[in-house]
């Protein structure tokens, strides 16, 4: 075989596999099943860290998540206070989809994400269009966020998440909130 084909394939390869992302499927676990709106009703605090591709810490935050529903309709706010002082609030229009997940649409600068649930397992996955610092370098770049969301049998909840800015994972996103009431 010719060597540049077979580089190409090789990169090819490499370039899928770095692009994907587990599925709820494979992530969820748990009994019995909680819905979103028992999940996001109320307001919820939690302490957490983004860290680059380096495995470096590069904020330190608290998030304040409020979730309320109307008719059907859920209503997200993700207020992050960074411990420089910055402050970023995310906010969500939530609408129900035939098979029962939700479309995320966004209030802020950020594309439609989806809100996916199985078990006791919720995948937040959203578009986020604006600045960010990673690896100390500035950029203004669409940014592709997942946050995993799992709630433990005790009612904390750890979240796990990936910054994927152009597809490839460049960072990290961890926070655990401690028990979560009425769940």
């Amino acid at each position: 075989m010719n060597p540049v084909r077979s580089l190409i394939l090789i990169l090819s390869a490499f370039i899928a596999v770095s692009c994907t992302s587990p599925t709820i499927q494979q992530n969820a676990a748990g009994t019995p099943d909680t819905s979103i709106k028992e999940f996001f009703s109320g307001t919820r605090t939690g302490y957490g860290i983004i860290k680059d591709d380096t495995g470096t810490v590069e904020e330190r935050f608290k998030l304040t998540i409020t979730g309320a529903w109307q008719d059907g309709t859920g209503y997200l706010e993700h207020i992050y206070e960074y411990t420089g002082g910055k402050e970023r609030v995310l906010r969500w229009v939530l609408e129900q989809n035939p098979d029962a997940s939700y479309t995320a649409i966004p209030e802020h600068n950020g594309d439609r994400g989806k809100l996916e649930f199985r078990g006791r397992t919720f995948l937040f996955t959203h578009i986020y269009n604006g600045s960010s610092t990673l690896s100390g370098v500035q950029t203004d770049i669409r940014t592709k966020v997942h946050e995993w969301y799992y709630l433990q049998p005790d009612g904390s909840v750890l979240l796990d998440g990936e910054i994927r800015p152009l597809g490839f994972k460049s960072g990290e996103i961890t926070a655990v909130f401690s028990r979560w009431k009425g769940i």
